[in-house]
C-alpha cells in the first residue's frame, strides 16, 4: 500500500486499499482521500486563485464537474434541494429560531430560511461568493472559518451544514467548533455523501454507481466520505448522541438531524407554521413544487419498474419460440 498522506479523522492509521485515491479506515468505516487538497489549500485567501474561490463556482462547476454554475444553481436549487431541506427542518424547528448555515455557497437556502421566518445567517470561505449571495438575496453572510467569527457560544437554535462535511480537513475539530455555538437543545442538520460499507470499489464501477462521482473528479475536494456508522461516531464525540436520518433528494446522499437531547418532531403543516407572513405564499409554492417533484420522481421510478418487467416478460415469451424453431431446423 502507498504511504498514507492523510490519516483518518478518528485518529487511527488502520487502512485497507479501497479504490481510486481512497483508503478505507477499518476502525470507523470512513473512506479517506489520499490525493485531496491539503489543509492549507482548503482556505480562501485569494479569491481569484485559491481552490474554493471564484473559479470554483464558475469554471470548475461547468468545465470540470459538468454542473450548472452559481448563477443557475441559485435558481435551480430553490424548488428542489432547498425546499427539501426546509421540509425536513420544519419537522423539528419552527420559526422564530436562530440559524447558522455553514458552507452556504450561493445563499439560496439561507434566503429561503429567512423567507420562512427564521433569523438565518450564512457563512462560507469566499468573499466573492458572499458578495454574490448578498447581491442576489440580500442575506447576512459571514466570511471565513467559524472559529474566526465573533459569534457567541450557545447562541444558535440550529446549525446547518449541507454538502460540507466531506470537504473538511479536520472534521472533528471543525464540527466541535460548530457545536460550541449551538444551544443545549439545538439541532444540527446535515447532508453529505453516504459511503455504504460492504460494497467494493469494483462493484461500484460495475454498476456505474452514482456514488463514484464523489470519488472521481470531485475526489480532490472530498477528503472524507462517511458511512452512517462513522458519522454517528463523529457526532457522538462532540456530544450529539441523538441522531435521525431522512430520505435525501439523491440516493447517494445521507441526510439527517442530530442533537444532544432527544429529537422531537411536529406534525403541523406548513400553512399553520408560516401563518400570515408576507413571504408565506412564496415558501408554500416552493414546498408544493418540491412535493410535485417527488411525486413525479416516484411515478418515473414506478414506470421504469413496469417497463423492465414487461421487457423481461417479452424476452421470456420469445425464448421458447426460438428454441422451437431451432429444433425444427435441426430435427426435420
Amino acid at each position: 500500500m502507498s504511504p498514507v498522506t492523510r490519516r483518518c479523522w478518528c485518529g487511527t492509521n488502520s487502512f485497507e486499499p479501497f479504490g481510486g485515491d481512497y483508503l478505507r479506515c477499518t476502525h470507523c468505516e470512513t473512506l479517506v482521500g489520499q490525493a485531496g487538497l491539503s489543509d492549507g489549500e482548503t482556505r480562501v485567501l485569494d479569491d481569484f486563485h485559491d481552490y474554493y474561490g471564484k473559479r470554483y463556482w464558475l469554471d470548475h462547476q461547468n468545465e470540470d464537474l459538468g454542473l450548472p454554475d452559481i448563477h443557475a444553481r441559485a435558481r435551480l436549487d430553490l424548488p428542489e434541494r432547498c425546499a427539501d431541506w426546509l421540509s425536513l427542518l420544519l419537522r423539528y424547528r419552527r420559526p422564530p429560531a436562530r440559524i447558522l448555515e455553514v458552507g452556504a455557497g450561493h445563499g439560496a437556502y439561507t434566503a429561503l430560511l429567512q423567507w420562512t421566518g427564521f433569523d438565518a445567517t450564512a457563512l462560507d470561505l469566499s468573499s466573492w461568493t458572499a458578495d454574490f449571495a448578498r447581491r442576489r438575496f440580500g442575506i447576512r453572510y459571514l466570511v471565513g472559518p467559524v472559529e474566526e467569527q465573533d459569534l457567541e457560544a450557545a447562541s444558535f437554535d440550529v446549525i446547518v451544514a449541507n454538502d460540507v462535511l466531506e470537504h473538511l480537513a479536520t472534521p472533528r475539530v471543525t464540527v466541535a467548533e460548530w457545536m460550541r455555538l449551538l444551544k443545549p437543545a439545538g439541532i444540527f442538520v446535515f447532508q453529505t455523501p453516504e459511503y455504504v460499507p460492504g460494497r467494493s470499489y469494483a462493484e461500484l464501477v460495475a454498476g456505474d454507481d452514482p456514488f463514484l462521482q464523489h470519488m472521481g473528479l470531485a475526489g480532490r475536494e472530498h477528503l472524507y466520505l462517511f458511512s452512517r456508522h462513522s458519522l454517528a461516531r463523529l457526532l457522538g464525540e462532540v456530544g450529539l448522541d441523538h441522531l435521525g436520518f431522512a430520505e435525501p433528494v439523491y440516493s447517494y446522499d445521507m441526510l439527517g438531524v442530530t442533537s444532544a437531547e432527544p429529537l422531537a418532531t411536529s406534525d403541523d403543516d406548513a400553512d399553520g407554521i408560516l401563518g400570515a407572513a408576507p413571504t408565506a405564499p412564496l415558501v408554500l409554492g416552493l414546498l408544493d413544487a418540491r412535493d410535485a417533484w417527488h411525486i413525479s420522481e416516484r411515478d418515473r421510478a414506478d414506470r421504469l419498474v413496469v417497463i423492465q418487467q414487461l421487457d423481461a416478460a417479452l424476452r421470456e415469451a420469445k425464448a421458447p419460440q426460438s428454441t422451437s424453431r431451432w429444433r425444427r431446423r435441426n430435427n426435420p
